[in-house]
């Protein structure tokens, strides 16, 4: 699989390599800034399967989907493809694709709709993914509100559809755009009419509507004409309210659904609770979540579930068989988490209750549901306010078998919290512990709490010999602090002149220290001691914090040759390369974390994250703010302070 998005630099690099790689899946950005010509013509596509040409829910106000047209083979294996209308079309001139079966799809104009749903090869298409931006109007406002229909792409949809054969479709998506804080654009209820009359929703087994400007009234008449044959129905940002969730509990084909995601729209509780009353006999998941929303900003997405909607839910006869319950965003409290409690959810794996709040209370009455935990294997209680109280209730859990991610980020939990969560024993099993953007107090506090979450932590507590200020920001120095970190961080040596250099600094500073160091105090009798050869008795001053910090160095080295979690490196061939990959980081710290055999990922670097996903095959990434990889100067001058 190649991702070539955001390599756009490394082009010729990339291209001179071509020819040694047979990638079955290649992904482009929509924005590519280099002659796409060229990439088109390098040997990569003959045995493709699935190329992406950016994705459907990029914003293309500023700059138009990238129009792409490789070099297929003459029967090519693509299987999955995402590209604008009208190189889809062309692609089809040239070559067969006999594999196809899933299609993304950007319409820019009316003309490209009517080409494409010209073609017959439509008729064995699968899934198909349909984008509309045929215009922008970009007004937007600060309270919610329908949003815009634009009428390009409105007509653009009611071509498509009129003149399209979809003999095949089981899988139809269709997604507009966000514009602002509360609004959307893209086509409005008469393409849903259009949508309609095609029959493409016969053999529907999955419909699901994004960023629409549809609304109640346009909804309806599409909920009336759902299929039988159906089993997922997804209805994100639509400006759904309890008009809709009223019709969806007046269709027979809802209690026959696997999966209900109505998130991100503004359905109260009211009718959320007369959803909840629906007989459903196979529902596996329910999101019922706000919008995604930033904790750090202004909150846009909260949909008004509120306790008593939830508490119906808790009630319904769809708990016996649900297995993911999103209803994040939804303006929940504890008294959600007590009646989550309460009820019997015998198969649940998922639970999602971020950006809502809770205390001790819900957390405590969620611990003691023993029941809750026999199915549960991953838990977010992101941004939900919790403090240390909280998160001590939460781990007088003892039995939770399943637990494999817990998400707590984004809360108030100190040191107290920490060591809670570092003693409590669920954890053995967890492979992914969110703590990203919590206070956790000083640093040496925090490792302190996290020591027993592996041997090799203790790596990243040395001895206070060397000390860090946990909030320090380079930008704050002065410019002749900032001058001397950047000169060192430029600094090129060889081995020798490494060691040469530090000899120097030791010498140049221990003279200057023994000038100050009058006869008979304690600074000249240790001076003295180190003049006779005494190697545990440290210089004083620049000279001593060079010292100490060289026998941290050493310390780490001796604990972890691979310098994962420690200081500098003192061997020659990747010392030098480490410094220059630390270089422009100072903040940055990594070390490794076993918990019998179990990979874990911790991360409580502040207002940072890490998305990649974990690699099972090796132990953990443990990221804090710590000692390793900041420059000697800094050090010294954290150790002065």
């Amino acid at each position: 699989h190649f991702d070539l998005a955001g390599y756009e630099d490394h082009f010729d690099v990339f291209a001179k390599h071509a020819h040694r790689w047979s990638p079955r899946s290649v992904r482009l950005a929509h924005d590519w800034r280099h002659e796409a010509a060229s990439l088109a013509a390098l040997p990569l596509w003959g045995g493709l399967e699935e190329l992406h040409v950016g994705s459907l829910h990029d914003d293309t106000l500023h700059r138009a989907p990238l129009s792409f047209r490789p070099e297929l083979a003459a029967a090519s294996r693509l299987s999955a493809l995402t590209m604008r209308a009208d190189d889809l079309v062309a692609l089809w001139d040239r070559a067969s694709l006999p594999a196809l079966v899933e299609l993304n799809v950007w319409v820019l104009d009316e003309a490209q709709a009517r080409a494409l749903a010209s073609r017959r090869e439509l008729a064995s298409i699968r899934t198909l993914r349909v984008a509309f931006r045929c215009a922008h109007d970009g007004r937007s406002s600060f309270e919610p509100t329908l949003g815009n229909v634009i009428p390009e792409s409105d007509a653009a949809a009611r071509t498509f559809f009129e003149r399209a054969r979809l003999d095949a479709l089981r899988d139809l998506t269709l997604v507009g755009r966000s514009c602002g804080y509360w609004t959307r654009e893209g086509p409005g209820p008469d393409t849903m009419s259009a949508l309609i009359a095609s029959g493409a929703l016969a053999a529907l087994r999955r419909l699901r509507l994004e960023r629409l400007p549809l609304g109640d009234e346009g909804l309806a008449a599409l909920l009336r004409a759902l299929p039988t044959s159906l089993r997922d129905l997804e209805l994100v940002d639509v400006y759904a309210k309890n008009a809709t969730a009223e019709a969806l509990v007046a269709q027979p084909v809802t209690a026959k659904l696997e999966q209900l995601n109505l998130s991100a729209n503004r359905i109260r509780s009211g009718g959320f609770a007369a959803l909840a009353g629906v007989p459903f006999v196979a529902l596996r998941e329910i999101d019922l979540s706000g919008a995604a929303c930033q904790p750090y900003y202004f909150s846009t997405g909260t949909q008004p579930l509120r306790d008593d909607g939830f508490a119906a839910w808790t009630r319904s006869s769809a708990m016996s068989t649900l297995r993911v319950l999103g209803v994040s965003g939804a303006r929940l409290t504890d008294e959600s988490l007590l009646a989550l409690a309460a009820c019997d959810a015998p198969v649940l794996e998922e639970l999602r209750f971020a950006h809502n709040q809770a205390t001790s209370r819900g957390t405590s009455a969620l611990a003691r549901a023993l029941h809750a935990w026999r199915s549960l294997r991953t838990v977010s209680l992101r941004d939900c306010r919790l403090d240390d109280d909280a998160v001590a209730a939460l781990t007088e859990l003892r039995s939770a078998p399943r637990l494999r991610s817990l998400d707590v980020s984004y809360n108030a939990i100190g040191a107290a919290g920490a060591r809670h969560l570092a003693s409590w024993p669920m954890l053995q099993h967890v492979r992914a512990l969110d703590l990203h953007d919590e206070v956790l107090d000083e640093l040496s506090s925090t490792k302190r709490a996290l020591r027993p979450l592996g041997r090799r932590a203790t790596a990243l507590e040395e001895a206070d010999r060397v000390r860090v200020l946990e909030r320090e920001d380079p930008e704050r120095m002065d410019e002749q602090q900032q001058s001397d970190a950047e000169e060192l961080a430029d600094a090129e040596f060889t081995p020798a002149e490494d060691q040469a250099r530090r000899v120097g600094e030791q010498s140049e500073h221990g003279a200057d220290e023994r000038e100050r160091a009058r006869p008979g105090t304690a600074r000249h009798e240790r001076n003295q001691k180190r003049e006779r050869g005494d190697e545990r008795a440290p210089l004083s001053g620049r000279a001593g914090l060079d010292q100490r910090a060289h026998d941290v160095d050493a310390a780490c080295d001796e604990q972890d040759p691979r310098r994962i979690g420690g200081g500098r490196d003192r061997r020659p061939d990747i010392g030098r390369r480490r410094r220059r990959e630390r270089r422009g980081r100072p903040d940055r710290a990594r070390g490794r974390c076993d918990l019998d055999g179990v990979p874990v990922r911790i991360d409580v670097a502040a207002r940072r994250t890490t998305e990649a996903p974990i690699d099972t095959s090796d132990a953990s990434t443990v990221r804090h703010r710590g000692q390793s990889g900041i420059p000697r100067c800094l050090r010294h001058r954290e150790s002065a302070r």
